[in-house]
């Protein structure tokens, strides 16, 4: 079980890893340790979802009120044993400055679709003056949790005699039993 990027050590900080290619190597992506780009959190996706045009992916990450991230988003074949991902292909990256402690964001892409595995890793990039010498700047996190690409297509809703049902389908009279009807039409 190899790792792609290893960043060990106590003030082992200041390490940008950026629109790299890091996958397929048996163990984590990118793997912070001992304190190493002062193990700043992954982000936390919570969705991909496509339509016929394009995915929206959503997520979160810890921040720092005032401090400029950008977080990038990347496409896998599959995702890392671990659970955790790495980053087959760049996407997008997506900068702001942080409103929340627990910041949220989302992005709408073309080129991704249902199946593929989504990840992604979050860049401080901006020393605020009170933290420079505690949390200096361009430090990458590990990758994020996957998330595969869900086709937003919801299913169809089952028919009770000709309308929708709802959650609790009523006894038929000249059936004498609850039940729904499948009619075959789609």
């Amino acid at each position: 079980n190899r790792v792609g990027v290893v960043i060990s050590g106590e003030g082992v900080t200041g390490n940008r890893i950026v629109r790299n290619s890091i996958f397929d190597n048996g163990g984590l992506g990118i793997d912070l340790v001992n304190g190493g780009n002062t193990e700043i959190a992954s982000p936390v996706l919570f969705s991909a979802t496509a339509d016929a045009d394009s995915t929206t992916i959503e997520g979160q990450h810890n921040a720092t009120f005032g401090r400029d991230y950008v977080v990038e988003i990347f496409s896998n074949s599959t995702c890392d044993g671990s659970g955790s991902g790495e980053g087959e292909t760049f996407l997008v990256n997506i900068s702001h400055t942080a409103t929340d402690e627990f910041q949220e964001f989302s992005t709408v892409i073309e080129g991704v679709f249902p199946g593929d595995v989504i990840t992604a890793t979050v860049t401080d990039v901006t020393d605020p003056p009170e933290d420079l010498m505690v949390n200096p700047a361009d430090n990458t996190s590990e990758f994020s949790n996957c998330v595969n690409v869900s086709d937003q297509a919801p299913a169809p809703a089952p028919v009770l005699f000709g309308a929708v049902a709802d959650a609790t389908p009523e006894p038929s009279p000249s059936l004498g039993v609850a039940g729904l009807v499948d009619t075959g039409i789609e």
